[in-house]
């Protein structure tokens, strides 16, 4: 992959912005993050992160519960038998945290923090909320349909139970899929039915 002459200045930078207590993160060059997202990203996933035929990374609720190592590994993993390719190997280290700074800057809010470790539920119930509430968009095997695979072991492999909970959760504001939680949501979900959804989903985790 391509080097970059300005890498020199860019990391001089960064090591100036640590003295003065500034976050690492500010030293990406973004206007190199910039060139390789319309470079391998936008066809797919438009211009401005406003999708066309994949997901939407400029999506708010997204990238407020996706930290910058979860995008990256995203990114990195790729979607098994979807158009998204694995580009661990295909982008050298510089162009992927530049990229994930990037397509970070599009963040208007805070993080949402997430809680860690695996959640428990019923799978058997959640397979029965699943084809009621979700299966319409994500297909009654989390294949995907008009909304992504959820049983895709690339998303998977990264997706921790809390970020899909939080997910399901909080929803993707501007596009079909809402907020399942509460009364306000789509399907008036209770906490533990959200977390019966999640078990049924990491069910289809072929590492356990």
């Amino acid at each position: 992959m391509r080097k970059r002459t300005k890498r020199s200045l860019v990391v001089s930078l960064g090591v100036l912005l640590g003295l003065v207590g500034l976050a690492p993160a500010m030293a990406a060059d973004l206007e190199a993050g910039k060139e390789a997202y319309e470079s391998y990203c936008a066809a797919c996933h438009g211009e401005n992160g406003r999708h066309l035929t994949a997901p939407d990374l400029a999506n708010p609720d997204f990238l407020s519960i996706t930290s910058p190592q979860l995008l990256r590994a995203m990114i990195e993993t790729g979607r098994p038998g979807r158009p998204m390719p694995a580009w661990k190997d295909m982008l050298e280290d510089e162009e992927m945290q530049d990229l994930v700074a990037y397509i970070k800057g599009w963040q208007k809010g805070p993080d949402v923090p997430l809680s860690k470790g695996k959640i428990t539920g019923n799978v058997k119930a959640g397979a029965a909320i699943f084809v009621t509430t979700c299966a319409g968009c994500h297909g009654t095997q989390g294949a995907g349909g008009s909304a992504p695979a959820l049983n895709n072991p690339g998303f998977l492999h990264v997706a921790s139970d809390p970020y899909i909970k939080k997910t399901l959760e909080v929803g993707r504001p501007g596009t079909a899929m809402r907020s399942f939680l509460g009364a306000p949501g789509l399907a008036n979900l209770s906490d533990q039915e959200l977390n019966h959804v999640v078990a049924y989903i990491r069910s289809w985790d072929k590492r356990r």
